[in-house]
């Protein structure tokens, strides 16, 4: 593999985003998924996004589950005009990105968060965005580029101060170099990179093992053997098995070449082993890694069930809200007619008693011979 992929688990260490300090732990994870339905800004909700995305890429377990966090925590992020939240989705988005082996698209996701962190000034999260746009380009054998980013970030590095950085980004120098079977210069490199490492408390089994690769080459193989073992060591101290595997391969080829088939055949064994260690851990994965689709897939059924179940609320409430105006202009339009009526009754009320009384005055003022002469013309 190449030195993105090989270096992966220890540059991620020193990313500096704000997610840098999250812990393995499964109930750290339910804690940060347990936050995330609770926080109600958009700020924190990317944030916690972004540090779940995180952790899971961290496990290299469950990276399907990594995308949708850390995409989910860019897009709040950018919707929001959040820089920083911006920058450091971009950058573990970038992580899984090349984990999955797209490392274009990895690189465009690293261009993109280097552009943020200059605008920040913030020279620990550009070491980790160049180193890994490195990585990337070493996987893509485009070497030149490589070497130019890997010095970018030796450059933000040294700004920092920070011995660790400065060993990673030499020793990654040193690897692009090996492989373009510029030994000599590589195996410099690596002896710088040891030189400052030895000043830290950071000892990976990765610079032992590619710097015995580099011996190997040069047909120094005691000293290639002292490396090897030392990277060996180191790996079955820090329980990782793919490097253990690889150790245990190179100093079986190392024994073989100095026809000591007796440390050949045990390192064989020993690799073998670790090889069976790697594909039940595989295993496992796949199994946790469906385990987790259908939970992601009932999730995502709530959600839109969630959602469907808000939509037809807003639906009830818009047809209450017709329905009680429309209730309030019956009621409206039934008083106006009331009122209507009762000024009508009014009227003829008046007009009938103004009429009584007209015929009443009639009456009083005429003589009463007339009045019956009156009636008794009507009769006939």
């Amino acid at each position: 593999m190449g030195v993105m992929t090989n270096l992966k688990s220890y540059c991620i260490l020193f990313l500096g985003l704000f997610c840098h300090n999250v812990y393995a732990q499964q109930g750290y994870l339910d804690s940060l998924k347990n936050a995330l339905d609770t926080a109600t800004t958009p700020q924190i909700q990317s944030q916690l996004s972004a540090k779940i995305g995180n952790e899971y890429y961290k496990k290299q377990t469950y990276l399907d589950s990594a995308y949708f966090y850390v995409n989910q925590a860019y897009t709040l992020a950018k919707n929001n005009k959040l820089i920083k939240e911006q920058a450091a989705a971009l950058s573990i988005r970038g992580n899984v990105n090349s984990y999955f082996g797209d490392h274009n698209i990895a690189i465009n996701d690293y261009k993109e968060a280097v552009k943020l962190f200059y605008k920040l000034k913030d020279a620990h999260n550009l070491f980790g965005n160049y180193n890994n746009m490195g990585a990337s380009y070493f996987e893509l054998k485009e070497y030149d580029a490589a070497i130019e980013n890997y010095y970018k970030a030796l450059a933000m590095a040294q700004k920092e101060g920070d011995k660790i950085l400065v060993a990673i980004a030499t020793m990654n120098i040193a690897e692009t170099l090996f492989v373009n079977k510029k030994y000599e210069p590589a195996k410099l490199k690596f002896e710088e990179s040891l030189s400052i490492l030895k000043e830290t408390n950071f000892n990976p089994p990765t610079v032992h093992l590619f710097y015995a690769r580099t011996l190997k080459a040069l047909g120094e193989l005691a000293e290639a053997e002292n490396e090897g073992i030392a990277s060996f060591n180191i790996s079955e101290q820090q329980q990782d098995f793919k490097y253990a595997s690889q150790s245990a391969q190179f100093l079986s080829d190392v024994y073989e070449e100095q026809a000591k088939y007796e440390k050949a055949l045990a390192f064989q064994k020993k690799q073998i082993s670790y090889a069976e260690k790697i594909n039940r851990s595989k295993e496992k994965n796949e199994i946790e890694k469906i385990e987790l689709n259908y939970e992601l897939k009932e999730k995502n059924e709530q959600l839109a069930f969630a959602a469907q179940k808000e939509n037809f609320m807003k639906i009830i409430w818009i047809l209450v809200s017709i329905g009680v105006l429309l209730l309030i202009l019956l009621i409206y339009r039934q008083v106006k007619i009331t009122r209507m009526t009762r000024g009508i009754h009014d009227i003829q009320k008046r007009l009938v008693e103004t009429e009584l009384i007209i015929r009443e005055k009639k009456i009083k003022k005429t003589h009463p011979f007339k009045a019956d002469k009156n009636q008794d013309i009507e009769l006939l």
